[in-house]
């Protein structure tokens, strides 16, 4: 899980530095492409450790709570997100509203890694958590 989010941290990081108002689309597929492997895995990963340990009979409940969790993630990060790209274009149009639209979108993706990196350091406490009660 570690390697998953390290990827698709670095891959949101390349997107910040890579969207500007003339960037190509050719110039962030190795970023989308590291995102979506890293949320690939992450989501797979997500929904195993979700079922590990849980009794048969409660595989369904245990999939519903991590589908419901996700959703609701999904949606909050998405309004938060659309917050995050619109500040301070309020008043701009055309080319001034172009520059900032992808500056807005830039920091999205820096908000995005933030997030992923606040993840994996998340994992890694639970890790070390687990294992010292393993212990």
């Amino acid at each position: 899980m570690s390697a998953a989010l390290l990827i698709g941290a670095g891959g949101a990081s390349f997107l910040g530095f890579t969207i500007s108002p003339d960037a190509s689309f050719k110039a962030l597929v190795p970023g989308l492409a590291a995102v979506s492997i890293g949320d690939g895995v992450i989501f797979t990963a997500m929904f195993i450790a979700a079922a590990t340990g849980v009794a048969d009979h409660r595989q369904g409940v245990a999939s519903g709570i991590v589908s419901t969790a996700s959703g609701i993630g999904a949606v909050v990060g998405l309004a938060l997100l659309v917050l995050v790209a619109n500040a301070g274009i309020g008043g701009l149009s055309g080319e001034p509203l172009r520059i900032a639209t992808a500056e807005g979108i830039a920091r999205v993706a820096y908000t995005i890694a933030c997030g992923v990196m606040l993840m994996m350091f998340v994992v890694i406490g639970f890790r070390a958590t687990a294992g010292a009660r393993a212990s």
